[in-house]
């Protein structure tokens, strides 16, 4: 989430590093305390301890590139520890080997030989020889070489040096976008013009193809062993729009996003995703300082709300940190909590506080992962207020599961099931599942309506509208059912409505076109669900 926000690998990097350093310095100078008073013969113990703080930050920045493959803390622990027994006895017994079978004259070769061929693989190593330097053991200073030699306690730092600077740039190379530069661009993915594709997706390719578009998500596939997650999913987000992903559960969204913030990537090299021309796959930290996120979870520390904001736009570098953090300060509604602990936030204010975290840097492209999830009626609506204000001028993308939201905020609409079912501008999408005007009727003596009554309602509306469809009906006394719009307007239909209100018994009634609901509704079960579980299959 940090680098989702703009933070850059050095510095993050650097901050774990700093952190660990702490207890790596401690462990050392005790460890080299305790060596000087255990016996008077240690050599060279300011040699020793330089290279236990060496051998300390080389192994911190290994674990740090072993987590990125383990499954949790301890497995990287038990990793990195078991990875150094085995070093460190391989390196003891090849000694053992050595002074066994070696003649005297080519004593001194072995030995470097053995070092210099297994220092190079593990820190232990060099820290071992060094303690057999420092007890003036195994044989190694009975060659008359100055202490600081690099056959003496100059080799094992400089291996360690040498081992530090290239995990340290191991791990930025790894975190700033491992992709070889021959893997194709996002430009040679899009063509608009093919004939063989749906009139969404070539309506997405000329989307993706417009100076515009801040964010291109185009040809998206992921898998996660035999399940397909994301199937070739494209669509383009231009500048000053909301773009609204809606999905059933496990449609996929969440691995979209998480596609789109570089925490996973694709499964296909001809998936591409590009963040105000930035691809995220082989250029993330510059897509990432275009980027902002506001994930599910609040940003609640033990600051309050202005220093919260403070040490982000530190972080992400922002020059101007005070402009940045009263600008966005004021855009969010935050002014009357910039002094107060962000703990103690209520939860619509904390919800201000992630997006206004995510527009620290004023980000070209913003991710908004169910903003409005857990909070009630008024802060909900309070939060779509600060959203639409703060959508001007960038990309925005919002996952929801409220059709009421996304009908209140997004301008276009895509709704996936893994595969993008269907995507347009949230009128187009309604005009799909049918220009049908939408009726409700409430009988008087709901929710204790007869079936008698109930008949009564379905005769008059089979007689009143030919090929009415009944869409719903429920025990209450309510029934919901579609008139074609053709050659009808409101006014007219409110009139028939209000005629037959008497007689009918209805005591309230609606009209309307489609909802959001409905289209959702229609176009999973029309597309989606039979589909998907045959691909899962």
């Amino acid at each position: 989430m940090q680098y989702s926000n703009g933070i850059r690998p050095i510095p993050l990097w650097l901050s774990h590093l700093s952190f660990d350093g702490i207890f790596i310095v401690v462990i050392s100078v005790v460890a080299t305390a305790l060596l000087s008073v255990s016996t008077p013969i240690w050599v060279g113990l300011g040699f020793v301890f330089l290279i236990l703080l060496l051998y300390g930050i080389v192994c911190a920045l290994l674990s740090y590139i072993i987590s990125m493959f383990a499954r949790s803390a301890v497995t990287a622990w038990f990793m990195m520890a078991f990875g150094q027994v085995i070093f460190y006895f391989a390196y003891f017994g090849g000694i053992i080997g050595v002074q066994s079978s070696t003649p005297y004259e080519d004593f001194e070769y072995m030995m470097n030989a053995l070092f210099f061929g297994l220092g190079i693989v593990s820190p232990i190593v060099s820290l071992e020889r060094s303690l057999f330097i420092g007890l003036q053991q195994m044989g190694l200073m009975c060659n008359g070489r100055s202490i600081g030699s690099v056959y003496l306690y100059g080799g094992p730092i400089l291996y360690l040096v040498l081992q530090a600077i290239f995990l340290f740039g191991l791990l930025l190379w790894w975190d700033s976008g491992f992709v070889m530069p021959s893997q194709r661009s996002l430009k040679a993915t899009i063509d608009p013009e093919a004939t063989d594709l749906s009139p969404d997706l070539i309506a997405e390719r000329k989307r993706l193809a417009s100076s515009s578009t801040d964010l291109r998500v185009d040809s998206v596939t992921k898998r996660f062993g035999k399940n397909l997650a994301v199937d070739n999913v494209t669509f383009g987000v231009q500048s000053s729009e909301i773009f609204a992903l809606l999905g059933p559960n496990g449609a996929g969204k969440s691995t979209i996003i998480s596609m789109i913030r570089g925490d996973i990537r694709p499964s296909t090299s001809a998936s591409a995703i590009a963040v105000a021309g930035h691809s995220i796959l082989t250029h993330a930290v510059a897509a990432r300082a275009n980027l902002g996120v506001c994930p599910q979870f609040d940003s609640a520390d033990v600051l309050t709300v202005r220093e919260t904001l403070r040490f982000f736009a530190q972080t992400r570098g922002v020059q101007d940190i005070a402009h940045n953090v009263a600008t966005v300060i004021a855009a969010c509604g935050l002014a009357d909590y910039t002094n107060q602990l962000a703990q103690t936030l209520s939860g619509g204010t904390k919800r201000k506080l992630s997006l206004a975290v995510a527009l620290v840097g004023n980000p070209r492209v913003l991710v908004l992962d169910e903003p409005s999830s857990a909070l009630d009626a008024n802060a909900k609506r309070t939060l779509w207020r600060c959203l639409q204000t703060v959508a001007k001028g960038r990309a925005v993308v919002l996952t929801t599961h409220s059709m009421e939201e996304a009908d209140a905020l997004a301008d276009r609409i895509a709704i996936v099931s893994a595969r993008m079912l269907a995507v347009g501008a949230r009128e187009d999408l309604k005009r799909r599942v049918g220009d049908n005007f939408h009726v409700h009727l409430v009988s008087r003596s709901a929710p204790r309506t007869s079936a008698g009554e109930l008949q009564a309602m379905r005769d008059w509306i089979a007689a009143t509208f030919a090929q009415a469809s009944i869409s719903r009906e429920t025990q209450g006394g309510q029934i919901r059912f579609e008139v074609a719009a053709a050659g009808r307007d409101v006014v007219g239909l409110i009139r028939v409505l209000e005629e037959a209100k008497g007689a009918l018994g209805v005591e309230y009634y609606s009209v309307g076109k489609a909802t959001l609901d409905e289209v959702f509704e229609s176009i999973v079960k029309r597309y989606g669900d039979e589909d998907v579980v045959e691909r899962f299959q």
